[in-house]
């Protein structure tokens, strides 16, 4: 579900499967508000599909697939998308006990870094550190 202040999103493409066949009978693009809308379409189950783009994950369910009757207008099938991100740092040995990386503190390599994902108390990724002590984990949602 949209909260109040999520953007909408510009230039995806929406599908539309006329008779719910798996076949895609219509596409449209979102508009900058990130609406988007199938006009004229006639009676019949349809399913709606996004086409996900890379860097980015969808973040609700495929809505139901819809039966509609002559006349009537169907709105509000939303697809919720998150923008994947990169996690990265240093591994550094804090010689002077300051807490945070001086000119001149060399970088750790070797180290393993845990990530975990959803805060549960459990490792979900490891990554080793380079020889300038850098790590990252890219593509998280």
């Amino acid at each position: 579900m949209k909260d109040q202040g999520e953007p909408g999103l510009e230039g995806w493409t929406i599908q539309l499967d006329l008779d719910a066949d798996d076949s895609v009978d219509l596409t449209t693009q979102t508009a900058a508000d990130g609406s988007y809308s199938f006009a004229d379409v006639g009676p019949g189950t349809h399913r709606i599909r996004e086409v996900l783009q890379q860097g980015w994950t969808q973040t609700s369910a495929d809505p139901d697939d819809v039966t509609v009757v002559s006349g009537q207008d169907v709105s509000d099938i939303d697809f919720g998308n998150f923008e994947l991100v990169t996690i990265a740092g240093v591994k550094f040995e804090d010689e002077d006990g300051d807490g945070e990386k001086d000119a001149g503190e060399p970088g750790l390599e070797g180290w393993t870094i845990q990530l975990d994902l959803d805060a549960d108390g459990s490792v979900d990724l490891t990554t080793q550190t380079g020889p300038d002590g850098s790590y990252s984990f890219a593509g998280v949602g």
